[in-house]
């Protein structure tokens, strides 16, 4: 970040930055971009609306004492709130996104045999590390967390050398 951000202007500002940045990297059609007005989306699944919420599940960034909160509400019913400066929140959110983004990369060039999340995790780490090294950081923790609980499933190929199922490689702490 290049300067403080105080504001939800600021926010939102440094928010289409990161997503251009994105764009920029992706370059891909399958990723309609649209920065303009009051929701910012990278394509029609990956939207987020600023100091107001949708009511349908869209995450929305507001500010409440100096902190921001990352909301997700749908209906008057709110089902996730954290509230943090805005390195954290942006690292949520974009945590979201960049998941989001591998996912789709990870459909377009899946590996038979392997566990999809090896495509999607390392995709995911890259996009992140685009934005911030601290955040490439974070995720590579999110994900060893989930792999301790619920490591790769490599499926032997034909004519492959995969591990067994729940058997690790020497590369599995490599995303």
């Amino acid at each position: 970040m290049k300067h403080p951000i105080k504001t939800l202007e600021d926010f939102k500002r440094e928010t289409k930055n990161l997503l251009g940045i994105l764009a920029d990297h992706i370059n891909d059609d399958c990723y309609p971009r649209n920065f303009d007005g009051d929701v910012l989306t990278f394509d029609k699944y990956i939207p987020v609306t600023f100091g107001y919420p949708e009511g349908d599940a869209t995450p929305c960034i507001e500010m409440n004492g100096g902190l921001f909160n990352f909301v997700i509400s749908e209906r008057g019913t709110e089902y996730q709130r954290i509230e943090g400066n805005a390195d954290d929140i942006l690292f949520v959110l974009f945590e979201g996104i960049t998941s989001e983004l591998a996912g789709g990369f990870e459909v377009r060039n899946r590996i038979k045999g392997q566990d999809f999340r090896r495509v999607r995790f390392s995709k995911q780490i890259e996009l992140l590390g685009l934005l911030h090294a601290e955040w490439a950081k974070l995720g590579l923790k999110v994900h060893q967390k989930i792999l301790e609980n619920y490591p790769f499933e490599d499926k032997e190929p034909p004519g492959g050398n995969a591990p067994p199922p729940g058997k690790s490689s020497a590369n599995d702490n490599q995303e």
